[in-house]
């Protein structure tokens, strides 16, 4: 998780590291909150 703050705005980006590549998703991309997308991925052990 990547989480900034500017202007007073809060954007958060999901991070996964596959080994060879990095992928960044934004909620737009997800559909939801990648804070809760990645605690589902946790709890499912991906």
């Amino acid at each position: 998780m990547d989480v900034r703050r500017r202007y007073g705005l809060r954007s958060e980006m999901l991070e996964i590291d596959t080994g060879d590549q990095l992928h960044i998703f934004s909620a737009h991309e997800l559909g939801a909150s990648p804070t809760e997308v990645a605690a589902v991925l946790r709890r499912r052990g991906a």
